[in-house]
């Protein structure tokens, strides 16, 4: 068991905690031997011995892995606080990568813009035009065809066709000129 101990021993892991480690084995091995299995008690136990040892040697294992010389720091936590400062810990020294304040207002804001721009434009398309956006062109997953919308609204799909066209020609004139303003404001 030492010289096996011997042979595993790393960096700055101490001798005797490898030789315990060993020995937890071996009283393990004593517990679950079956000398009427076949197998000799010192192949069986050399097996529990490597085992526990192995399974010390991965836990005492740091996952940074220190340049020769030096001794590896113990892990740290994110919310202990960087030197005398209790005020400032690690956590707080982490850049965020999503979108800031100011970010996040201009999107809602032209989010806004354009929800009041297709209310506007609602008013000039009329009830046909709203619902071929509505479920035509708004839906995602399983849009209506232009037969349905053309059967709830007595019409034939041709002429829904049409009114989409329309619809959607209308609509890009009007976020074109909302965009042009936009971008004349923030100029």
């Amino acid at each position: 068991m030492v010289a096996f101990a011997l042979k595993q021993r790393r960096g700055s892991l101490r001798l005797d905690d490898l030789i315990q480690e060993g020995n937890l084995g071996l009283m393990r091995a004593a517990e679950k031997f079956d000398p009427h299995a076949g197998t000799r008690f010192l192949t069986y136990a050399a097996w529990w011995i490597r085992a526990y040892i192995g399974k010390y040697l991965k836990a005492a294992r740091s996952t940074v892995r220190p340049r020769s010389g030096t001794v590896a720091q113990p892990d740290a936590s994110l919310d202990s606080p960087i030197g005398d400062d209790e005020d400032v810990h690690w956590l707080d020294r982490i850049e965020d990568d999503g979108p800031g304040p100011e970010d996040t207002y201009l999107f809602a804001e032209g989010d806004r813009e354009v929800r009041d721009a297709l209310n506007e434009a609602r008013k000039r398309i009329g009830e046909l035009g709203w619902d071929i956006v509505h479920n035509r062109l708004q839906q995602q997953d399983s849009p209506s065809t232009l037969e349905e919308i053309g059967n709830r609204w007595g019409l034939s799909r041709e002429r829904v066709r049409q009114v989409e066209v329309k619809t959607k020609q209308l609509l890009h004139r009007h976020l074109v000129t909302l965009e042009t303003v936009a971008t004349r404001d923030a100029a």
